[in-house]
Formats: structure tokens, sequence, C-alpha cells
């Protein structure tokens, strides 16, 4: 089946292709693939084991998984599904609905992964808004210890009469072309 598979596929698509569960295994974790296509039936470890072990494995958890197979029960179908397979496939088969599956799967997980790519962003972004707001929030904080510390001495109306009343004379003076000495 994975030599016939891998030659439909060829066409469009890199392959590579496992003789086993186990072998499958080790391609994946070796190759990061795009995509698996897996039978239920294979020698030493089946495709729910494969499938139940790739999702759990922080490395290979995202890649979709097909399952193309002879077994049509609705059990199966449920059991493959729910271990994380984003599709099951069962013989026969048309090649170019299983190609047409495919290409909507990869299209999937593009844009699945663009969208991670933004929301990285995203919260990159606010992240560094908030940074920006906490250093704000602490210079008010500051302004305020300073506020109430001036205003606790009785430094604050004279520091408010200087701010107001002593630099718009200084500034009207400056305008007409006086100094503090005229």
């Amino acid at each position: 089946l994975s030599a016939y598979i891998s030659d439909v596929l060829s066409d469009q698509f890199r392959t590579l292709t496992a003789d086993n569960g186990n072998a499958g295994l080790k391609a994946a974790k070796e190759n990061i693939p795009d995509l698996i296509i897996s039978d239920l039936m294979m020698p030493v470890m089946d495709g729910f084991t494969a499938c139940k072990w790739l999702k759990e494995n922080e490395k290979t958890s995202e890649i979709p998984i097909v399952f193309l197979t002879a077994k049509n029960d609705p059990v199966d179908k449920v059991k493959g599904l729910s271990l994380g397979a984003m599709d099951y496939i069962t013989k026969p088969y048309d090649e170019v609905e299983v190609v047409a599956r495919v290409n909507n799967h990869l299209k999937f997980t593009r844009m699945r992964r663009q969208i991670m790519q933004k929301n990285y962003a995203a919260k990159q972004g606010i992240n560094k808004i908030i940074y920006d707001m906490n250093g704000l929030g602490q210079g008010i904080y500051f302004l305020n210890i300073l506020m109430s510390t001036l205003r606790d001495s009785g430094c604050l109306d004279l520091l408010h009469n200087f701010l107001c009343i002593g630099s718009a004379g200084y500034l009207a003076d400056a305008v007409q072309g006086k100094s503090k000495k005229d």
C-alpha cells in the first residue's frame, strides 16, 4: 500500500515511506512531514498506536494524520478520529479524491500555521504594550509619591507658584526681550 500511495502522490509531493509503524514513527520524528498517511493494519505497531504516540509527542503533535485503510467499521473510524486523525479514508478509494483530500489538509495546515504565527506576533506586540504601560505606571507612581512628599512638606505651593506664575513671567520677559536683571 505505501509504495502505491507514494506513486500516486509523488507527482505533486515529496514522499517518504516506512515498512512498519515503528519505522514510520522514526521517520516522522526525524523529518517532521507536513502530513502522514497511515494504514491501521501495519506490522510491529498498528496505526492507532502510532497516531496516539504522534499526537502525544510535542514535536509531532501538530502533524495531520490521514488513515487510509480497509477497516470500514464505524467504531474504528470514530476511534481513529478521536485519537486525533484529521481524516479516515476507506478502501476502495479514488486516487483523485485522495489527492484532493491531501491538498485540502495541507492547505488547512498552512493556514493554521499562518494564524499561529500572526497570533504569536500579536501576543508579542501586546506584551510590549503591557511592558511599556508598566513603565509608565511606575513613572506615575513615583510622580504621585513626589507630589505627596512635596504637599506634605509644604513645598507643593512653592513649586506650583514657580511653575505656573514664575515661569510664565520669565516667558513673557523672554518674548519681550528682557532679562531678569532688567
